[in-house]
């Protein structure tokens, strides 16, 4: 993965700059409503919407921030929530925060360190091929961390209704539409090696918006720091 890391460094820091540090800690913490795992609209979370100057898209999921960069084509920028604020609506439909965690306090941490581990380890097995790469940059503002990652187009179904007598990924939640495709574009023997060592590494939440596709057309894993749910109960 080949891009210019200190223009990436710079452009998120300044980014993160503009945003009033109160807000930007605060919403370093995902936010949820009624332990319905739905992102909270908090006013401190209004900088994701959308794009701005610098990243044509803020995206997140449960567990991170996505950034798009407008000039930087082949990667994405990744920022780990650092916990969780559990909102709650009150008698008159405002939200009020009732609790918060740590996902320090979490076996999962940091979930884009968690991810860029488990690329190490495919890299060892020879399996980075069923991966986008991540890896840490830096820490941007002195306590912010950013990670890269292969920028991916998103999973989309072909349409082709080929049948999959396949014994491969059988272990896990894979979409089925997913398994079309992988059976389609790797050899049966390659898809065992990946279901062991997702297995071995803990890997799941293997839903299709995690998946997507590489420069050279290939489907590949773009989250898969998973999601401990530890914290829910």
């Amino acid at each position: 993965m080949i891009y210019d890391k200190e223009k990436l460094v710079q452009e998120t820091s300044e980014f993160l700059a503009t945003i009033h540090p109160d807000d930007l800690m605060d919403s370093l913490y995902c936010s949820v409503i009624d332990g319905d795992w739905e992102m909270a609209d908090t006013e401190r979370h209004r900088w994701m919407k959308g794009g701005n100057s610098v990243f044509q898209t803020i995206a997140h999921g449960l567990t991170k921030i996505v950034l798009f960069p407008k000039d930087m084509q082949d990667v994405v920028v990744k920022i780990p929530f650092i916990g969780i604020n559990e909102y709650a609506y009150t008698e008159n439909d405002d939200l009020k925060l009732v609790g918060r965690v740590d996902f320090s306090g979490l076996k999962s941490g940091d979930y884009c360190e968690r991810e860029s581990t488990v690329y190490k380890n495919a890299v060892q097995a020879h399996l980075e091929k069923f991966f986008a790469c991540t890896e840490y940059v830096a820490d941007a503002l002195g306590f912010v961390p950013i990670y890269a990652s292969e920028r991916c187009d998103p999973f989309y179904s072909d349409g082709m209704t080929n049948r999959v007598c396949l014994s491969a990924l059988s272990g896990l939640d894979v979409p089925n539409d997913v398994v079309k495709v992988l059976a389609r574009q790797y050899w049966e023997d390659e898809l065992m090696d990946l279901e062991a060592f997702l297995l071995e590494n803990n890997v799941s939440d293997l839903h299709e918006g995690n998946w997507g596709y590489g420069k050279d057309g290939k489907l590949k894993i773009i989250d898969y720091s998973s999601f401990c749910e530890t914290f829910k109960d």
